[in-house]
């Protein structure tokens, strides 16, 4: 369920990144989380490999943290962007409006 969720997110992550892409800001923001996403679909699956066997699957585990590793390493990256946008005395439009919709 949750890798599908992923799946289903990475869509939306792909047309942002189609739209913003004029702004390096806000192309690499999308860009990075779409890759993010990719790697948490995959540590999902490996989860279903290490896990759904009685006897476990030693690979599926070791499989999963590398690729919880690569999605938070591209989400710290993503972040690290963002922040630097909006903790300026003039943040760039483009990345501020792509997180318009949460609350503050």
């Amino acid at each position: 369920v949750t890798a599908t969720m992923y799946l289903m997110n990475s869509i939306f992550l792909i047309k942002d990144a189609a739209t913003n892409c004029p702004d390096p800001a806000a192309c690499t923001v999308d860009v990075l989380n779409v890759l993010a996403t990719f790697a948490y679909v995959a540590q999902y699956l490996s989860l279903v490999a290490s896990d759904c066997p009685i006897e476990g699957n030693q690979r599926g585990a070791c499989s999963s943290d590398i690729a919880d590793i690569v999605g938070s390493a591209m989400s710290v990256v993503a972040v690290g962007i963002v922040l630097r946008e909006d903790c300026t005395d003039h943040p760039n439009k483009t990345v501020e409006a792509m997180f318009s919709h949460l609350p503050r």
